[in-house]
């Protein structure tokens, strides 16, 4: 009997022992099963994700067909002055002319302005008559050649764009520049030579309004060669496309002169002869009125003319010269003049337009300089400038 229950009892653990050792491999078989298809998963997500992504852009992309059979897809921007742009993801944005559109769709609704004058907001999608604008009042269907706007929701119409760029055109800028020029050199010769500039402009839709200062100073073996402080204001008002009157006063201190103030006063008539986005020459011609008043007491009253030449010319990308020239006559004796000129080339030294470099020369004539001065003073400058606005 005994021996008997012995054996069952035995059966039944070994029974156990064998069920708890196969379930224990089918759940390591799964475990195992289950890990490899993570694992598959995991590696195929981020395919899975790009590829739905991707399906997803070419399903939602606009796209314009021109009438040679072309297609491109993009996002639909606007349509002004019958260009159609549209922004790429191959070559950013793509302008088209309308009227080489064959029709246009978009995946989102736009904003549509027919000959008419009516305005549409829909999905556009290819019809017989050109296009098919799904408004929310119904279907309506136009030419490609009568849409004069496109524009996206959100985004301004192109007359509220004109609108907004007229009234800022009205509105004046200013626009401000510093400039600095430090330089020098000992050992033969103990030489140094400081220089700072300012100048700030306003520009309206009909005049400028310029502020100008600057400090030139320098030595040459301890001996002063260079003294002056100069600023002034230089007002234009246009009468026509091409013509302004303007008006300037310019104050000047020399030591070297031994001038302890320097006024010109002037005023008259402004010609454009070139006015392109390239290049500008303006002529100016009028009345001046010089009064210099020097160190050892003497004072100088020249009522006088005032001829003057500014030109600046754009190099695209990579500089502008700029050139001016005045030319001041006293009516007492015309041998009795003044000849100022400065001529530059400023380049970029960065991106942006905030860092240029400006390389030139300055030339201050007079023909009867104080006693002991020459006649002709010469500078020669290299200025790091800083524009803003």
């Amino acid at each position: 009997m005994l021996d008997t229950i012995a054996r069952f009892t035995g059966l039944i653990f070994y029974t156990c022992f064998f069920v708890k050792e196969h379930l224990t491999t089918q759940k390591m078989k799964t475990l195992l099963f289950l890990s490899s298809i993570t694992k598959t998963i995991y590696h195929l997500l981020p395919l899975s994700v790009m590829a739905l992504a991707l399906s997803l852009t070419i399903a939602q992309a606009d796209t314009v067909t021109t009438k040679d059979g072309s297609v491109i897809k993009g996002k639909i921007l606007s349509s002004t002055d019958g260009i159609i742009e549209i922004e790429t993801t191959f070559a950013g944005i793509v302008s088209v002319s309308q009227d080489q559109v064959a029709h246009f769709t978009s995946d989102q609704p736009l904003f549509i302005e027919l000959e008419n004058g009516n305005t549409l907001l829909g999905k556009v999608t290819p019809s017989e008559d050109g296009l098919n604008i799904d408004a929310s009042n119904g279907d309506f269907q136009a030419e490609t050649s009568i849409v004069t706007s496109i524009w996206r929701k959100g985004d301004e119409s192109p007359k509220e764009k004109k609108q907004r760029e007229a009234l800022e055109a009205l509105e004046p800028n200013w626009a401000y520049e510093a400039a600095v020029d430090i330089s020098g050199s000992d050992g033969n010769t103990d030489r140094s030579n400081f220089g700072i500039a300012f100048k700030a402009t306003r520009t309206g839709p009909d005049d400028t309004l310029k502020f100008y200062t600057s400090i030139d100073r320098a030595e040459d073996s301890g001996v002063t060669t260079a003294d002056e402080i100069k600023g002034g204001i230089d007002y234009s008002h246009l009468i026509s496309e091409q013509t302004s009157w303007y008006a300037r006063v310019e104050l000047e201190r020399d030591k070297i002169e031994t001038i302890d103030l320097r006024t010109t006063a002037a005023f008259g008539l402004g010609h454009n002869l070139i006015k392109t986005e390239e290049q500008t020459l303006e002529v100016r011609g009028g009345l001046a009125y010089r009064h210099e008043a020097y160190e050892n007491g003497n004072n100088v009253d020249s009522p006088g003319l005032d001829f003057g030449l500014n030109h600046t010319y754009i190099f695209e990308n990579w500089g502008n010269l700029n050139n001016s020239l005045t030319y001041n006559p006293s009516f007492d004796d015309f041998g009795n003049y003044r000849i100022t000129h400065e001529s530059s080339f400023e380049m970029p030294i960065s991106t942006g337009e905030m860092w240029k470099m400006r390389i030139g020369v300055a030339n201050d004539y007079s023909s009867e300089p104080a006693p002991g001065r020459e006649e002709l003073d010469t500078t020669y400058f290299i200025r790091l400038i800083l524009n803003w606005k």
